[in-house]
């Protein structure tokens, strides 16, 4: 499963002009690099540990987000996967009360799957969805919702019935 990237990587003249643009604007430093210790390494870390693959940040970085099993869903089967949420903050207290939404789409087409997934919280942040259907070949969005409260956080990725 590959991840939604909300960007396209611009090319070589990027890069020949950053050191300009960066000096214009002196507050403005790079992402520190991830390092042990690290809310976030520590999160991949452990879902990685419990064997969940395709692990994707949230789109607003708040939390990361892995699937298992990773292999490409079936075509045209119903069929479960297991989701699990780590806060990107390291802030595990925060999974009691979190809520998902999971859903299957192909936008290119304008259709999602003919049925509704049912969800079960198995644990804080770990969650069986069951009944999911990509009934047609072809690139599916999937999509999960993090509802915390009265914020929701959407975090996707591309699947590939097989």
């Amino acid at each position: 499963m590959t991840p939604v990237v909300p960007y396209r990587t611009i090319g070589g003249w990027a890069a020949l002009l950053f050191p300009f643009i960066a000096a214009l604007f002196p507050g403005c430093a790079p992402a520190p690099e991830r390092g042990e210790g690290d809310p976030i390494a520590l999160g991949a870390a452990l879902l990685a540990a419990e064997g969940f693959a395709g692990i994707t940040p949230s789109n607003d970085g708040n939390w990361l987000v892995g699937v298992r099993p990773g292999t490409p869903p079936p075509l045209g089967e119903l069929h479960a996967r297991e989701i699990a949420i780590e806060p990107a903050d390291g802030d595990r207290a925060r999974l009691d009360a979190l809520a998902i939404e999971v859903d299957c789409t192909m936008p290119q087409h304008r259709h999602g799957m003919n049925v509704t997934p049912e969800i079960e919280r198995l644990a804080p942040g770990r969650f069986a969805v069951r009944g999911l259907e990509l009934f047609m070949e072809g690139e599916w969005l999937f999509t999960v919702d993090i509802i915390d409260g009265g914020i929701t956080e959407r975090t996707q990725w591309w699947v590939e019935p097989r």
